[in-house]
């Protein structure tokens, strides 16, 4: 996901001359990349740990 951002930010720099233009589709991309970045901060920093395992 991230290295489709990067690839997308490279892409528009080299069609239209901006890495970023605060479209749509790029905000909502960069939205979705958050919640997945912050997903997995979470899961990462509790150690990869199921809730409601037993065990």
């Amino acid at each position: 996901m991230t290295l489709v951002l990067i690839t997308g930010a490279v892409w528009a720099e080299q069609v239209w001359g901006a890495w970023w233009s605060w479209d749509p589709k790029e905000t909502w991309a960069l939205i979705t990349w958050m919640v997945y970045a912050v997903f997995l901060h979470g899961r990462f920093t509790r150690g990869w740990q199921e809730e409601g395992r037993l065990g």
